[in-house]
């Protein structure tokens, strides 16, 4: 009989840097071989990746979303008490739950103590409050829920050092023990491949003389997508031959569309959506660009660096303790 079973949550399985270290972590994690579940809003791109994990039970949340609602949220929280209160009856396995972002963070903890969890981690991917130069309107509120959720947890990771101060200062973590573990990439796929360069130059009209500048970032109000549209402006306006592209999608993509036009820029600006090919796509590139507003520590810089770019990015949360200023890219403040 095992002695630990776990059961991760996360709020929804779009493509981004929580998701996948999310399912890393519940597919390769070697700390006890018991069953492992993982627990998600539906309608995630990433949802067929996790019902191909080996060895691991996807169960679907069904009225777990992002948006704030009390109806879906009341309803989310009695799916995720019912969900662990079968896995911890169908088991003699003490139960590990590992929550992991701000709303399946709050709701989780909260299911996890109802049920009599043994063990209750909360990982930090960055705060849904945002840092104190980048929250949004709501900041302060989701903040303060953080706070008082503080206490329902045995232990905390953060992505970043930076995160882990942040939460510190703001006592959102309830004098509970906190370690930083940076989320990695694997090198057998993140690499230069001059093949891959190619190929997607060639598929993006990109000329061999044309530099390429990329993002990886869904279209919220965290990454800032405008503030890439204001700087592809400038930078055509002295280099017109440049290229920007952006992989990713997301609510604000009909404003960036509309500020593509107000620039006139819409034609050396690639819109991508959502690519399954990351490191092809960085191949191709010549500088990587972030303008997050918030972030833990994204997994696309160590991507970014692998495939051998140097980036260009806003200096927020984690990003000098992965990006060295002046060497291995640039920082804005």
């Amino acid at each position: 009989m095992p002695e630990w079973q776990l059961a991760a949550i996360i709020t929804h399985l779009e493509l981004g840097g929580a998701q996948l270290a999310t399912l890393t972590q519940i597919e390769k994690s070697r700390f006890f071989d018991g069953p492992r579940t993982l627990l998600a809003g539906r309608g995630g791109r990433l949802d067929e990746r996790a019902h191909r994990i080996e060895n691991v039970s996807y169960l679907p949340v069904k009225d777990l979303r992002r948006e704030i609602s009390p109806r879906h949220d009341s309803r989310a929280l009695a799916q995720q008490i019912a969900c662990l209160r079968s896995l911890r009856d169908a088991s003699d396995a003490r139960l590990l739950v590992h929550t992991h972002s701000p709303k399946a963070g709050v709701l989780g903890r909260i299911a996890a103590r109802w049920v009599g969890a043994d063990a209750v981690v909360h990982s930090v991917h960055g705060f849904g409050h945002g840092s104190e130069k980048g929250r949004g309107r709501f900041g302060p509120v989701l903040q303060w829920v953080e706070r008082l959720s503080g206490r329902l947890a045995d232990g905390y990771t953060t992505d970043s050092e930076s995160n882990r101060r942040q939460g510190h200062r703001e006592r959102l973590f309830s004098r509970r023990p906190v370690e930083v573990v940076h989320c990695g990439y694997d090198p057998d796929v993140f690499r230069y491949d001059p093949v891959a360069r190619t190929s997607i130059r060639r598929e993006l009209s990109v000329g061999d003389d044309s530099p390429l500048i990329v993002t990886l970032a869904n279209f919220k109000e965290q990454k800032d997508p405008l503030t890439f549209v204001r700087i592809a402006a400038r930078v055509l306006e002295r280099h017109s031959e440049a290229v920007f592209a952006y992989a990713g999608d997301g609510p604000l993509r009909p404003q960036v569309e509309q500020e593509l036009a107000r620039f006139r820029i819409t034609d050396r600006v690639r819109l991508l959506g959502w690519r399954d090919d990351p490191a092809r796509l960085l191949s191709a590139a010549e500088v990587f660009v972030l303008t997050s507003r918030w972030e833990g520590l994204p997994q696309s810089f160590g991507q970014a660096m692998a495939v051998g770019l140097p980036i260009v990015a806003t200096a927020v949360d984690g990003a000098p303790e992965a990006v060295a200023h002046g060497e291995t890219g640039f920082l804005h403040a």
